[in-house]
C-alpha cells in the first residue's frame, strides 16, 4: 500500500524525516533521508527488516569489521558537475580513502554472503580500483600537498627550484654583507 501526499502531511512525515536527517553529518545523506517515503506493503518490508538483521549479525562477528573511511563528497561531486573541473589534492585523497573503503567493506561482505545475501548484493557492483587509490595516495602527502615522488619529472623540477632558491639566497646574503654577489653557472 502505498501512502498518498494528503496521508504522508497528516502523520507530519516530513517533519520526521526532518529529524531524523538533523542526525548526519553528510549533507547528501540528509537529502535522501528527506526524500524517503514509506515502504509499499508487507513483503518490502520484510525484505528492509532481514538486511538490518543482516547488518546487525555483521556486528556480532568476531572478525574486524572494515569499517570504510566515510566523508560526505556532495560539494565534491557538484565540483566535478562543471565542465573542466578538477579536484585539489585534499579532496583527491579523500575520494582515494573512499574508494579504498569501499573496496574492502564490499570484499568483506562478498565473503561472507551465504550469512549476509542482501548486504553483499548491495555491494556486488562496487567499484574495485586498487592501482588508482594506491597512485593517489602515494602522490599526495596528508595535507593534500604533491609530494616529489609523484613523479620524477616532478622531483627534477622541484631540485631545479630549491637549487635556484638556494642561489637566489645566496646572492641576497651576500648583497646584504655589502659584498657583490657572486654571478655563474649553477
Amino acid at each position: 500500500m502505498i501512502l498518498d501526499d494528503e496521508t504522508l502531511s497528516a502523520l507530519e512525515w516530513s517533519r520526521i524525516l526532518d529529524l531524523v536527517a538533523r542526525h548526519t553529518n553528510a549533507s547528501h545523506a540528509a537529502e535522501v533521508l528527506r526524500r524517503w517515503r514509506p515502504l509499499s506493503g508487507p513483503d518490502e518490508a520484510r525484505e528492509a527488516l532481514a538486511e538490518v538483521g543482516e547488518g546487525m549479525a555483521i556486528l556480532q562477528e568476531p572478525s574486524a569489521f572494515p569499517a570504510p573511511y566515510v566523508i560526505d563528497h556532495g560539494r565534491t561531486l557538484r565540483l566535478l558537475g562543471a565542465p573542466g573541473a578538477t579536484l585539489e589534492g585534499l579532496a583527491l585523497v579523500a575520494a582515494a580513502r573512499t574508494l579504498e573503503g569501499v573496496r574492502k567493506l564490499a570484499s568483506y561482505l562478498r565473503r561472507g554472503k551465504e550469512t549476509w545475501p542482501r548486504l553483499a548484493a548491495r555491494f556486488q557492483r562496487a567499484p574495485s580500483l586498487p592501482e588508482l587509490e594506491r597512485r593517489i595516495l602515494d602522490a599526495f602527502d596528508a595535507e593534500g600537498r604533491l609530494v616529489d615522488a609523484a613523479s620524477p619529472e616532478l622531483r627534477r623540477l622541484r631540485g631545479e627550484v630549491r637549487s635556484h632558491r638556494k642561489r637566489l639566497v645566496d646572492m641576497l646574503g651576500q648583497l646584504l654583507a655589502g659584498r657583490p654577489p657572486v654571478l655563474g653557472a649553477a
